[in-house]
């Protein structure tokens, strides 16, 4: 069975025009050389590989966004906000989305330690299995 979290990543391409594995990415941060990139990160709540395939209860999801330019990251956290939070009804392939919720607007960070700046937020998922 797909993992949720790859769904709701190529979900999220599918409405931005991102691509996985060059921009956006799922399960890890970007590689150091992808200065403007957007991650998806299995968040602090239990970990989706112990979780039963079908009513899951609830997947934290932390999302990372950064770039060069402040306005660029902010804007790509926004994005994401704008496609994830509210989302239900929505059927990813494997998984249908129950609900999303952000639990706050983007948050800045500052910048890392090379000099792009970062953007993060925490969402919460419930999904049941489309089977």
């Amino acid at each position: 069975m797909a993992r949720l979290l790859v769904e709701v990543a190529e979900y999220v391409a599918t409405q931005t025009g991102w691509t996985l594995e060059t921009d956006l990415f799922a399960y890890g941060f970007p590689p150091e050389e992808a200065d403007t990139a957007v991650a998806l990160l299995d968040g602090p709540g239990i970990p989706e590989a112990v979780r039963p395939m079908g009513e899951l209860g609830d997947l934290d999801i932390q999302v990372l966004a950064r770039s060069r330019e402040p306005a660029t990251a902010a804007t790509r956290a926004e994005q994401v906000q704008t496609i994830l939070h509210g989302l239900c009804g929505v059927d990813l392939g494997a998984w249908i989305v129950k609900y999303c919720r952000a639990s706050q607007t983007p948050y800045p960070m500052g910048y890392d330690s090379r000099g792009r700046y970062e953007y993060v937020n925490h969402y919460r998922l419930r999904a049941t299995s489309a089977t």
